[in-house]
């Protein structure tokens, strides 16, 4: 299965939210964008009183477990995480196909000689992607690993979840959680229609929450948090001095009729 949808939706922290619902143990999650040698997948080899070893990365070595847990007839699934499997490079992920095939196994070339693992069946393996041309950084999936994933669709958060989960994170007050969620999911909104470049996600959200928890004004909170990735000068009270430029954009997204009267009326609140 592989998680797609967009930043702060919730992807990663599904597989954590499964495993702790369900029971199971802590998953194992891979950071696919970081590795640059695809044995740094499974480990690495290194040179101890003269001789050359191979140290097991923790993803062997949570295969390892699951193989005991497996054979000694232990529930729970034992969940990988393949984190951004869209930000890796075909080489980087060549070497893990094998295990989502219905071959289930891994090939591991080290000096001491390849080594073939086999994957058991309470494993699973879940990837996440951001797809989109506004994704730095990101590869196109190829056929490879369209055949060996189902896609799942992650929608964005309801507004009231959202909201819910800005005040469990941070301890502010709903009121105050419900301007921010609100705004930024205008930006979002406008980000959509291609009138600004960046929907914030709900970590900016979260970040933003954070200020006001500790003491910041709520409208200058949602302008430094929300707005800070958007070019372009401001003035002293947090409004933009070039209109045409995308912090002015954002802006004026959420001060105009630009996204709907209604919805004017909601940032007109979050001021």
């Amino acid at each position: 299965m592989i998680l797609i949808g967009d930043q702060g939706t919730g992807k990663t922290t599904f597989g954590y939210k499964l495993a702790d619902v369900m029971g199971w143990p802590s998953p194992c999650k891979v950071e696919i964008a970081a590795v640059n040698q695809a044995i740094q997948l499974f480990g690495s080899n290194s040179a101890i009183e003269g001789t050359t070893r191979f140290n097991k990365s923790y993803l062997l070595e949570y295969l390892r477990r699951a193989t005991i847990a497996h054979e000694e007839g232990l529930p729970g699934i034992w969940l990988v995480i393949l984190d951004e499997w869209n930000r890796a490079p075909a080489k980087i992920k060549a070497p893990l196909h094998g295990c989502l095939d219905g071959t289930r196994q891994l090939t591991i070339p080290t000096e001491e000689g390849s080594r073939t693992i086999v994957v058991p069946p309470n494993v699973v393996l879940v990837a996440t992607a951001n797809i989109g041309g506004e994704f730095v950084g990101t590869h196109q999936l190829d056929p490879a690993d369209m055949d060996r994933f189902y896609p799942v669709r992650m929608e964005s958060m309801p507004e009231d979840f959202e909201v819910g989960m800005l005040v469990d994170k941070t301890g502010i007050l709903e009121s105050q959680a419900l301007k921010i969620v609100r705004v930024a999911r205008m930006l979002r909104q406008a980000a959509g229609r291609h009138l600004i470049g960046y929907a914030p996600s709900f970590r900016r959200v979260e970040a933003t929450g954070l200020l006001v928890r500790h003491g910041v004004e709520i409208r200058a909170a949602i302008i430094d948090g929300l707005f800070g990735y958007y070019e372009g000068g401001r003035s002293e009270n947090g409004e933009p001095s070039e209109p045409n430029s995308e912090f002015g954009k954002a802006y004026e997204a959420l001060t105009s009729k630009i996204i709907s009267v209604k919805e004017m009326k909601v940032a007109e609140t979050a001021n």
